[in-house]
């Protein structure tokens, strides 16, 4: 399936979990910190829309853990709507490097990345591998 080049404001998007406290098992949810931008304020999503879950199990352990310095563990993803990132006022940016990634941009001035963060974690579904 070929994705446009813009993102609609109904696709999912997955954001990777491979930190222990970036969810909660005993709440079935996303923590806060699973949406805190790095320093380049980029924060790396995966555009799921039309892939099984396997396919997208697939895509984190391949195309992100594989790819990381340390050793990690794929627990599981963060789904959350393009529409509710846009209420945000920020912009998911398509790159296609690797296939179907992109990046949460257009961040507000740092004091405001925790609250945008928590915004952004109440929003999204946690998804357990």
């Amino acid at each position: 399936m070929v994705l446009p080049s813009i993102v609609n404001p109904t696709e999912s998007l997955g954001r990777y979990l491979t930190q222990k406290n970036h969810f909660s098992r005993r709440d079935n949810a996303v923590r806060t910190l699973a949406f805190m931008p790095p320093t380049n304020l980029r924060l790396s999503v995966f555009r799921k829309d039309g892939l099984s879950l396997e396919a997208l199990w697939d895509i984190g352990q391949r195309k992100v853990i594989n790819n990381m310095p340390e050793p990690r563990t794929l627990y599981g993803m963060a789904d959350i709507k393009v529409s509710k990132v846009l209420e945000l006022e920020l912009r998911v940016e398509p790159n296609q490097l690797p296939s179907r990634h992109a990046n949460i941009c257009g961040w507000p001035e740092k004091a405001k990345h925790k609250s945008v963060a928590q915004q952004l974690a109440a929003e999204a579904k946690l998804i357990l591998k």
